[in-house]
């Protein structure tokens, strides 16, 4: 009813609409140049751990450097996060699945500045505020729920354990050797087989039927890693 006293008439539903409600377009935040060759990507490449680089069918060349995240982030570091994004990418950044930060940059020269600026930022504890790596072979960010920050039911995937087992494996997130075969739980493997989607899933084993996995089939992410859905 309120549509209605405020003018909607159902019979026709486009006259007078209001189109500014909800969130922008996100193609108005695209970096010029990912807006510029928007599926015309010729191919990319790992130059290192943390930092990639894509050269598109028009000869640009961007690189990304990605940063290890946290699902829950102060406003204070929000506000660090942008004022770099200011001072190299010209105010834009994105943010993945598993919620790492990208920084994308035009020249190598800049990623240098960014990684030697980004190698510099810890908290008072000592501890590197955003950590490089996360591509390729490496450890990827572990997507969890805000755990016990609003849910009581959470068990693997809640903010406590994940902390305590990327502490333990971070220097695989920031390279990409390949260890040799151990006895090492399926949990601790170089990929997480982490798809949280409720606050009350668990963060391993979660059984997956998706893209090259058949509806039948009933593996779960330990049994069988070739069905892990690794963005």
């Amino acid at each position: 009813m309120a549509f209605i006293s405020s003018g909607y008439n159902p019979n026709k539903p486009m006259e007078d609409r209001i189109t500014d409600i909800g969130p922008r377009h996100f193609e108005e935040f695209y970096p010029p140049v990912i807006k510029k060759n928007k599926g015309q990507w010729d191919y990319h490449e790992i130059v290192k751990p943390g930092v990639l680089k894509h050269v598109a069918l028009s000869g640009d060349v961007v690189y990304t450097v990605r940063c290890g995240g946290a699902r829950l982030m102060s406003v204070t570091h929000v506000r660090e996060i942008c004022e770099i994004a200011d001072k190299y990418c010209g105010g834009h950044l994105r943010f993945t699945t598993r919620n790492n930060v990208e920084f994308m940059v035009d020249t190598m020269e800049t990623v240098d500045a960014l990684l030697a600026d980004l190698a510099g930022r810890k908290f008072s504890g000592g501890s590197q505020k955003f950590p490089v790596g996360g591509t390729g072979a490496s450890i990827s960010n572990i997507v969890h729920t805000q755990g016990y920050v609003h849910c009581h039911t959470p068990a693997t995937d809640a903010s406590g354990p994940v902390k305590a087992v990327m502490d333990e494996m971070f220097a695989h997130f920031q390279t990409m050797l390949r260890e040799p075969r151990t006895s090492t739980p399926n949990l601790m493997k170089r990929r997480f087989c982490v798809v949280v989607l409720t606050a009350a899933e668990p963060a391993f084993g979660r059984p997956f039927t998706g893209p090259g996995v058949p509806p039948s089939s009933n593996a779960s992410c330990t049994s069988q890693s070739r069905n892990c859905r690794v963005p």
